[in-house]
């Protein structure tokens, strides 16, 4: 199996990138809308129906973003905001358990 990094190295993956720019339009991020900028494509999703989609990518999985638009969304699952979440578990745990323990 191929990882994804060797994956966008990939032949198939700078066909199935030109065919999708090509076929975007109008040629801007599809988030901000600036036309002015680099664009990247963007994997919306990385399965569909529990299988990888690598190789196998519609138009619709894909998307046409501006870097800032990207890296504002990979920055969604930085160790930061991962930190964020992992602690309103924590809380939310322990807010389960103290409502067990004074309602049993």
């Amino acid at each position: 199996m191929i990882n994804y990094q060797e994956y966008l190295k990939s032949n198939y993956w700078r066909y199935r990138r030109k065919l999708f720019y090509k076929r975007s339009f109008p040629i801007q991020c599809s988030r901000c809308k600036r036309s002015d900028v680099p664009l990247d494509i963007h994997h919306l999703r990385y399965f569909r129906d529990g299988a990888s989609i690598l190789f196998h990518e519609l138009d619709s999985d894909l998307e046409l973003i501006c870097r800032a638009c990207h890296e504002k969304d990979h920055n969604k699952f930085s160790i930061k905001n991962m930190n964020i979440r992992i602690n309103w578990f924590f809380v939310l745990l322990i807010g389960i358990g103290l409502g067990y323990l004074l309602f049993k």
